[in-house]
């Protein structure tokens, strides 16, 4: 049996006539990050990536405008075979902080509540496990 170490990635927009980025979270952030802010280096679109496990990516998009204004954050992240997708959500926040994670608190907006599910899923001991007990509390 093999183990996918790798996963493709194409760095796209779900609307191209929509504004977009794409980034991958860097390795090496902290808890500073939350207030202190992480430089990011864009990723272009169409961009052909190969993710290890465990890459995390923010992608955010303004809502069309016909539709709804405003815009659409996310956090992904490299598991099994594809890039798992997150909304962080006022849920999450409340659980990280629950569990202790106090340092994690500071900062508001929505990238900065990527960078603390991050943080806060590089911490545990099962990533996979970890990031699936956060998408089944959303769907609560």
């Amino acid at each position: 049996m093999t183990t996918i170490t790798t996963i493709t990635h194409i760095a796209k927009p779900q609307d191209s006539r929509c504004k977009w980025f794409q980034s991958i979270i860097p390795d090496n952030i902290t808890a500073d990050a939350l207030t202190d802010g992480v430089k990011l280096n864009y990723l272009r679109k169409g961009a052909d990536l190969e993710l290890e496990q465990g890459q995390f990516l923010i992608d955010s998009e303004a809502n069309h405008h016909r539709n709804e204004r405003g815009y659409r954050v996310m956090i992904g992240i490299a598991l099994g075979d594809s890039v798992k997708w997150l909304i962080p959500n006022m849920k999450i926040k409340m659980l990280i902080k629950s569990e202790g994670h106090a340092d994690l608190m500071k900062g508001s907006g929505d990238v900065n509540a990527c960078f603390r599910i991050a943080l806060y899923l590089r911490r545990q001991e099962n990533l996979q496990e970890s990031f699936l007990k956060l998408q089944n509390l959303i769907k609560e």
